[in-house]
């Protein structure tokens, strides 16, 4: 479920609604999403940076960090499932992958979704890819970014955030991983899952019997 300022109250009620609706046993796992800011247009009338979280309809990760415990608490006591935070997925953008690209309608390529429709094509299906400057960019990164990435616990969960965010400017509060600003509250929140949840007498261990 995609979050934004605007829209986390309905989000509630959605889980209210969906648990009356007895949809907790048929929806194999809950989780929630902030909608971020995908215009990198600067404003310099509004001191807008690329990504500008603008409080009403975008978040920053870390503003959706303090959203998102309220709403997995929730969904949690209303009995879904929710992912685990201790199961990173260790995955990577695959704009930065060799043999990844997108195919817009015309068939141009490009590396990123969020290219298609600008001025940033790196090929086309009846030509292949070109190694332009555009492509290269794309396989040129510096994982960590800079000096505060590299020390950072989060480094192996987000490999360094969104290429193109890094690419256009945005701010840290931005590119980090949400997990980065709550992961105490996550953490907790999952042990209290696991308290809560019933023993399931084929999942639980075998009782070994010991003589000494």
């Amino acid at each position: 479920v995609h979050v934004a300022p605007f829209s986390a109250g309905s989000v509630r009620d959605l889980v209210d609604t969906l648990a009356a609706g007895g949809m907790a046993p048929h929806i194999a796992e809950i989780y929630f999403a902030p909608l971020f800011n995908y215009h990198s247009v600067r404003s310099h009338e509004l001191g807008a940076f690329p990504y500008f979280p603008d409080g009403k309809r975008f978040f920053s990760a870390k503003a959706f960090a303090e959203v998102q415990i309220p709403l997995l608490r929730a969904a949690q006591t209303a009995g879904f499932r929710t992912p685990d935070p201790l199961e990173a997925s260790y995955g990577i953008c695959t704009a930065v992958r060799n043999s990844t690209f997108v195919v817009d309608a015309g068939g141009a390529l490009m590396k990123c979704y969020k290219d298609v429709g600008q001025a940033r094509v790196s090929g086309h299906v009846s030509t292949g890819m070109r190694r332009s400057q555009n492509l290269l960019k794309w396989m040129d990164i510096n994982i960590p970014r800079d000096k505060e990435c590299g020390e950072c616990s989060f480094l192996p969960v987000c490999l360094g955030g969104c290429t193109k965010q890094w690419h256009e400017g945005a701010p840290k509060d931005v590119i980090c991983t949400p997990l980065k600003f709550n992961w105490r509250d996550r953490v907790d929140l999952y042990f209290e899952s696991l308290d809560a949840a019933p023993i399931d007498a084929e999942e639980s261990p075998k009782a070994v019997a010991c003589t000494a």
